[in-house]
């Protein structure tokens, strides 16, 4: 059928699908960048309080615990615990695709991953003890990692998570 034998129904019917496309189109497209911009405002308020002075002692505290090669994994210090559930929280909001992880990167990404490694132990045996504790916290990390190896010159995130690395992120946290 050539176009110059269209009737007007066969036009109404192709102006009304292209318009249709073109709504969707630019409606997915306000959805994402709405979500992204709500994502990047949520890590901000993370970010604040992730550093504000109380959770920075709370944050010492916890890492002279995990310095603590001779430490109870069963029982970590509330300061810990809260750290955990920060991050949690965190992990929680990104599972649910309220926050992209590239966003939790560019703002944490530097402080989860060696968390991740120095609690690694901890959470594992608070999981033994309550298997629903930080259940969100693997797949955010593994993602965060992901991100990091892809982003990273080295294509690794060795950087940030080497024994040695940790133990100097750990150091830095405890002053």
């Amino acid at each position: 059928m050539s176009l110059q034998f269209m009737s007007a129904e066969a036009w109404s019917a192709l102006v009304a699908a292209v318009v249709a496309i073109y709504t969707i189109v630019t409606n997915t497209i306000e959805l994402k960048r709405g979500r992204l911009l709500k994502g990047i405002e949520l890590m901000e308020a993370y970010s604040k309080d992730f550093d504000s002075d109380v959770f920075r002692k709370r944050r010492a505290v916890a890492a002279q615990y995990l310095l603590n090669d001779s430490r109870d994994n069963a029982n970590p210090p509330s300061e810990l615990c809260e750290i955990l559930d920060f991050i949690e929280g965190i992990a929680f909001v990104h599972n649910n695709k309220l926050i992209e992880v590239e966003t939790i990167w560019h703002a944490l990404g530097s402080w989860l991953l060696p968390y991740s490694v120095a609690t690694r132990n901890v959470v594992t045996k608070q999981q033994q003890i309550d298997p629903t504790l930080y259940e969100d916290l693997l797949p955010m990390f593994k993602a965060i990692e992901t991100v990091e190896k892809h982003r990273h010159p080295s294509q690794n995130s060795f950087h940030l998570t080497s024994p040695t690395r940790v133990k100097r992120f750990l150091k830095e946290e405890a002053n």
